[in-house]
């Protein structure tokens, strides 16, 4: 994970690993990315847009209860 400065260079600010996510405090509070992320090798991904997020979100309790902890933890 990346974050840039206002003068466009790229800082590292964590690795993640195998099963960990990312895109998830844009997806929840509507707000632009906050960092950048690239692979450094061969991945997989699974990508879920704003509106299937949303619903599983909302009809999912325990779901939102961990990305609510992940938001508080990466804040």
């Amino acid at each position: 994970m990346l974050k840039g400065d206002a003068a466009g260079q790229e800082t590292p600010v964590r690795r993640l690993g195998p099963g960990e996510c990312f895109g998830e405090i844009a997806l929840v509070s509507d707000r632009p990315r906050s960092a950048t992320v690239r692979a450094v090798s061969a991945t997989n991904v699974l990508a879920v847009d704003r509106e299937a997020f949303q619903a599983l979100f909302a009809t999912l309790p325990p779901l939102r209860g961990f990305f609510e902890s992940l938001i508080e933890t990466r804040r």
